[in-house]
């Protein structure tokens, strides 16, 4: 019963929508797939309690649920990707969005990490839940382009830790030993939702980033999901760029669709490229599960990969179990 409410759900999302034919899915070059799938270790770690917090200190190594084989996130734990300077260190902001994430350094892999925690609403203040799922209700963002508008409540979400991660990360980059590592945002549903606009707001500062979310609702305007999309870069299959667009979805997950692309007046886009896990369930996927997809004009994307078959536990399984901290 669950699977068919979801169905109708995401059905209902989809109807009496005219969606432009997307583009044929490329094959996912060997660097996407390997940021892919540190990046969604990281969108893990945000999830576990000891790494956002508040209370790390700067000696603080990252950890995740499980150990040595079992752990899901052992890329992260591996290269001990730490808070080891003054200026990385977890959040934990204001009761009015309870928006929990981390900035950290990983110095095996040469990136600077700002990774948001997903939905836990065990976790979240009574009166949080109510502002972060404002649906239909889009807040103006002019300082990114005209006629720009956000979501409220993902990007008022970051707006509580806005000054303290972008001064976290240009204090890292000041860093003579860490000028030249990649800054990653990341997170797994709502926690994707949210580092979207960490990536944003870094890259209006003059940063690249990679921008990566893993299951992610719809965020933004028809202009916003535009202006974004233009950010990425066009890859070339042999160099790791400086600035990429991550939006993976995988098959059967419920959640990027789950919202109508018209509420209340106010139309909502995904970003493109979409990087689309085609395995089931809680198969791991290689390389070449993972296809590209992008669809001429963001303006009638949609986000799910097989509206037919849509489970719950695809939403919580991104290349591992990435919720498990939850």
């Amino acid at each position: 019963m669950r699977s068919f409410n979801l169905r109708m759900v995401v059905n209902a999302a989809l109807a009496g929508t005219c969606l432009a034919s997307p583009l044929a899915p490329v094959a996912i070059p060997l660097i996407d797939f390997q940021n892919i799938n540190l990046y969604s270790q990281y969108a893990a770690a945000a999830y576990c309690n000891a790494n956002n917090n508040g209370t790390l200190n700067p000696s603080t190594t990252l950890t995740c649920a499980g150990t040595g084989s079992q752990s899901n996130c052992p890329l992260v734990e591996g290269s001990r990707c730490s808070n080891d300077t003054e200026n990385s260190r977890s959040i934990f902001s204001s009761p009015t969005y309870g928006t929990a994430c981390f900035v950290a350094v990983d110095d095996t892999n040469k990136r600077i990490v700002v990774s948001f925690r997903g939905t836990d609403a065990r976790r979240y203040p009574k009166t949080a839940l109510p502002n972060i799922f404002s649906v239909g209700v889009q807040n103006p963002v002019p300082q990114y382009c005209a006629g720009c508008a956000a979501a409220k409540g993902y990007s008022e979400a970051f707006g509580e830790v806005n000054t303290t991660v972008i001064n976290a990360v240009i204090a890292l980059r000041r860093d003579a030993n860490r000028s030249g590592y990649q800054v990653v945002t990341t997170g797994h549903s709502l926690g994707g939702a949210v580092s979207t606009f960490a990536a944003l707001e870094l890259r209006r500062m003059g940063i690249p980033v990679h921008a990566a979310s893993f299951g992610m609702p719809r965020t933004a305007n028809p202009q916003l999901a535009d202006f974004i999309s233009a950010q990425d870069a066009n890859p070339n299959p042999n160099v790791n760029p400086q600035q990429r667009n991550y939006r993976v979805i995988h098959r059967g997950d419920f959640i990027p669709d789950s919202l109508p692309l018209s509420i209340l007046g106010r139309e909502s886009r995904h970003i493109t490229p979409s990087f689309n896990i085609t395995t089931d369930n809680t198969a791991v996927p290689g390389a070449n599960d993972i296809t590209i997809v992008t669809i001429n004009g963001t303006s009638q994307q949609t986000g799910v990969t097989d509206s037919q078959n849509i489970y719950q536990v695809a939403h919580a399984f991104y290349l591992g179990p990435i919720s498990k901290c939850n």
